[in-house]
């Protein structure tokens, strides 16, 4: 394991850590998105889809959604945020449905 060095930029020290790779960085913005996602669905569920709340996490969502679009990512359904998303939604479904 590599040691982190520490270095001093404009008087604020700050750890240096590897670069990610490739895949490293995708899966980070593949969980950042899923939490997103999560994020959007439960305040859907607990504030209603036209709050100023719920709007606000539609469009953070939605930013990064349209940045995984345009560099060609696609939404990991099988991180257990998106799991979770989903299973709200089929909720939502049903109780509209019944």
């Amino acid at each position: 394991m590599k040691a982190k060095r520490k270095e001093r930029v404009a008087g604020v020290t700050t750890k240096r850590t590897a670069p990610q790779t490739k895949a490293e960085m995708i899966a980070t913005i593949q969980r950042q998105e899923a939490a997103l996602f999560l994020m959007l669905k439960q305040s859907e569920v607990f504030w209603g889809a036209d709050n100023t709340l719920t709007r606000i996490d539609r469009t953070r969502w939605a930013v990064l959604n349209e940045l995984m679009t345009s560099l060609g990512i696609t939404t990991d359904l099988s991180l257990p945020d998106n799991i979770k998303a989903g299973e709200l939604i089929t909720e939502r479904l049903r109780r509209e449905h019944a």
